[in-house]
């Protein structure tokens, strides 16, 4: 874990969490990790305290109805971890929000942001 990576002092900024409960091969995508002290640090490979993966907001393939499930058990910011980028996530959403609204019952389309940093996407519909 980066306990200060995600850090910010901005409100304008939602709270992420792609850094919590890593395993060593997720956190070393972006990270270099030293020996402390000159002492090797063990090997996580432990998955069941992810934020993601307890969330089921891990994705390894993006389909409409998977995507649409997630937005609609989230009520507020839907944070989804994409294990093939961000950006790719951003671009197959921006291609499929329509069919996305679709899926969650909605008819019409509403304004939405959505931002990514690394793997992680933070999705905000606003349907108001």
């Amino acid at each position: 874990m980066d306990p200060t990576w995600d850090d910010t002092d901005d409100a304008n900024i939602p709270v992420v969490y792609p850094y919590l409960n890593l395993t060593t091969a997720q956190i070393s995508e972006d990270h270099a990790i030293n020996m402390m002290n000159g002492y090797p640090l063990p090997d996580c490979t432990a998955t069941a305290a992810n934020y993601h993966v307890k969330n089921g907001t891990r994705l390894t393939i993006y389909t409409v109805d998977i995507v649409a499930t997630i937005l609609k058990e989230t009520p507020d910011d839907t944070h989804v971890y994409c294990v093939n980028g961000g950006e790719a996530f951003v671009e197959w959403f921006n291609s499929n929000y329509r069919a996305v609204l679709w899926a969650m019952g909605i008819h019409r389309a509403y304004p939405y942001s959505i931002s990514y940093m690394g793997n992680e996407v933070v999705i905000r519909l606003m349907l108001t």
